[in-house]
């Protein structure tokens, strides 16, 4: 009998790096969103971003969650790993 591969409790340097790419595409395109908002007159266009930027907070609430479900690692490595996906996930998307 054999046993299932155990779960490592480090997160892939992979998977960090797709985690902070995720994030930056996200406050990016925020940012563009919110400038094309502040210089639209359009309604149907302003609703248009206003719903997309609902979508993009969305996206990094389910971006929040994923972080905060990965493993509590040990050690100074994976720890900072871990605060920085955290330190990301705080800060705002963009000003309106």
């Amino acid at each position: 009998m054999t046993t299932p591969p155990r779960a490592s409790a480090v997160p892939s340097a992979s998977l960090v790096a797709d985690l902070c790419r995720e994030l930056w595409r996200l406050r990016n395109r925020a940012t563009q969103v919110v400038d094309a908002l502040r210089r639209s007159r359009n309604p149907g266009l302003r609703g248009r971003l206003q719903r997309e930027l609902v979508g993009l907070q969305r996206r990094r609430q389910q971006v929040r969650e994923l972080i905060a479900a990965l493993p509590r690692p040990t050690g100074e490595g994976p720890m900072l790993m871990r605060a920085l996906l955290v330190e990301l996930c705080r800060r705002p998307l963009a000003q309106l």
